[in-house]
């Protein structure tokens, strides 16, 4: 098939012959000269438009400049591409390539610009919508997660998407006409290209759903100039979306040391040029591990032993929690039927003496400063003890003795403010303890003869209850016994 010069042939995929629309037959054959050539198929592209359109390169070795020629035909409205070269739809050279002589072989299209390389060893590009070289379009790429904004944990935040606008950039120095904004999920399914719109200068995007999350926008902008570009400055693509305030959240790792018992914030943020704002502040406390942890223990036990050497710092003890103690002589005169051998009563003894043993211990984690105690009973031990500090696993033992007449419970508790408190925070208490010592009654003067008599027959027998031994503990009652000598001969009758 041999076409009649300046007839566009047109094929289906199949190579079948279809007709040529007759707006590109006039648009070819009206400005077609003689020994002009087309070198190369068409470029076929959608445009930032969203209009399909084939640019048709053509050159001729005869006439100025090799007649350099590119013709653009928009399938979508099957007219010649609107604004595009000068007439419309013919684009000659362009001329602020080596003067227009471009002879181009063909045209390659990034989805912004499209770009030719031709006989005349010239690479160059051009606006495929204004025809304008070179192509002064860019694509920014913007990635919008809108429900990131928030940290909550709640849904609901994010109502719908906004716009798409352009930011530090002077509007007078964009064809908003010819730009545009394309979404795509995450995926890359295209959701949508949005114009912009001149008046609002903005692509309206809110009809992508808000269920689909994150997108990513890519927006196309068509400039008249790059004035806006400086070193100084950089435009910006602003994607917005309707919502609630965006929540800025973030992790603080609290020490390892005790001695953090809270922690605080405040945030300041800068918008621009503008004063910095600044927030409220936020403290929290934080709870001890078992590691920071101050605990104390207290531990009141009485002697078992009759000998006060064994009784005190030092002492052997033994100590327990309950003790039956012997009366104390009180020095005076007596005869041999109330008297021991050393001439000292055995059953007019008036008072026992209970010696006390205290043990505190800092089971906890961290060092305890300031501890006192409280017993009530005997002052004696809270002034033995004192105020004191303990480290962490350190023990300390107090010892103080009383006077007493008859049984006697003896209860301890210890206090202190727990470490790395704030001011005002009032002490803590220990669980109490206790110890027990049983002063038995004194005795009649015939149950001392009775005592007197059992000792002289356990001598006899040769039970030896030496001075300073224990009789047989029953659970925890130790029962302290005395040496008893034998009865002196009786007086004579008078």
């Amino acid at each position: 098939m041999t076409p009649a010069q300046g007839t566009p042939v047109c094929f289906d995929f199949a190579g079948n012959v279809l007709a040529a629309p007759p707006g590109l037959q006039t648009l070819v054959s009206t400005n077609l000269t003689g020994g002009d050539t087309l070198y190369s198929p068409p470029l076929t592209i959608t445009a930032a438009n969203g209009h399909v359109a084939s640019y048709f390169p053509f050159w001729s070795h005869a006439g100025a400049n090799n007649a350099s020629t590119t013709y653009c035909w928009d399938w979508t409205t099957a007219a010649p591409c609107t604004g595009f070269g000068s007439p419309g739809g013919v684009l000659n050279g362009p001329p602020s390539v080596n003067g227009g002589n471009t002879r181009p072989y063909g045209y390659a299209f990034d989805g912004q610009c499209l770009y030719g390389l031709g006989d005349a060893a010239f690479l160059f590009s051009f606006d495929p919508g204004t025809g304008a070289a070179p192509c002064l379009r860019t694509t920014a790429i913007t990635v919008l997660n809108a429900p990131a904004f928030y940290c909550d944990g709640q849904t609901g935040h994010v109502r719908s998407y906004g716009t798409v606008g352009l930011g530090a950039i002077d509007p007078t120095t964009v064809n908003f006409a010819e730009s545009s904004a394309t979404v795509e999920d995450s995926g890359g399914t295209v959701l949508g290209t949005f114009p912009f719109d001149p008046t609002t200068r903005t692509a309206d995007i809110s009809s992508v759903p808000i269920s689909v999350s994150p997108i990513t926008v890519l927006t196309h902008i068509a400039l008249v100039n790059t004035s806006s570009f400086t070193p100084t400055n950089q435009p910006q693509v602003i994607v917005t979306f309707a919502g609630d305030n965006p929540q800025v959240c973030f992790e603080t790792t609290v020490a390892t040391t005790c001695s953090v018992t809270s922690v605080a914030d405040q945030a300041d943020i800068t918008l621009g040029t503008a004063a910095p704002v600044s927030s409220n502040t936020v403290t929290l406390q934080v709870t001890p591990g078992s590691a920071c942890t101050s605990a104390l223990t207290v531990l009141k036990q009485v002697c078992l032993s009759d000998d006060a050497a064994d009784c005190g710092k030092g002492g052997s003890g033994p100590w327990g929690k309950k003790t039956i103690l012997q009366r104390e002589d009180d020095g005076s005169e007596c005869d041999h039927h109330g008297c021991n051998d050393h001439g000292h009563k055995l059953c007019d003894r008036k008072t026992c003496i209970a010696h006390w043993r205290i043990t505190v211990t800092n089971t906890g984690g961290v060092d305890i400063t300031g501890i006192t105690l409280d017993d009530r009973k005997e002052p004696s031990c809270v002034a033995a003890a004192g105020t004191f500090d303990l480290a962490a696993g350190q023990a300390t033992e107090c010892f103080c003795s009383s006077r007493v007449t008859k049984d006697t419970t003896n209860t301890v508790t210890a206090s202190f403010v727990p470490p790395n408190s704030p001011p005002g925070t009032p002490p803590v208490m220990t669980a109490p303890s206790s110890a027990t010592a049983k002063c038995p009654p004194p005795c009649h003067h015939d149950e001392c003869h009775n005592h007197h008599r059992q000792a002289a027959d356990d001598q006899q027998s040769g039970n030896d209850n030496a001075h300073g031994t224990h009789a047989p503990a029953t659970g925890v009652i130790t029962t302290a016994a005395w040496h008893t000598p034998a009865a002196p001969p009786a007086r004579p009758a008078l």
